[in-house]
């Protein structure tokens, strides 16, 4: 009974913590971060194999690449964003936190979507 009374307390402690590491709250306001893309091919003559392949191909090709992340969490803007504005402009911990382990933040504002539908359309077609 103890044993599973600290188990369900340090899942417990673990989700808060999981869920406290939210990385938006360094965005300015208005701002959000781009995702990724979802693609979803509407065809009755191809099938869902090749439907899939070529969403997946595609979604390759969506610019810009979002945040890299690893079981919902992204690591590199975490690291980026914990560094803060570095007192120097070179050398220091804080600027090989920034550029070497961290990433800067891919925002939605950035996303251009005339762009993106031309280079779908572009690789459809090839």
């Amino acid at each position: 009974m103890l044993h599973n009374i600290k188990i369900c307390c340090w899942l417990i402690i673990a989700s808060l913590l999981w869920t406290s590491c939210s990385n938006t709250r360094y965005l300015a306001e208005g701002e959000s971060l781009f995702v990724g893309s979802k693609i979803k091919i509407v065809d009755s003559f191809t099938s869902k194999k090749e439907k899939k392949e070529l969403e997946t191909y595609l979604s390759e090709s969506v610019r810009p690449i979002p945040n890299k992340s690893f079981l919902g969490l992204r690591y590199k803007l975490f690291f980026y964003n914990i560094a803060g504005t570095p007192k120097r402009e070179k050398g220091g911990f804080r600027n090989w936190l920034r550029d070497k382990m961290g990433e800067e933040p891919v925002l939605g504002s950035k996303v251009n979507i005339d762009f993106n539908n031309k280079l779908l359309e572009n690789q459809l077609q090839n």
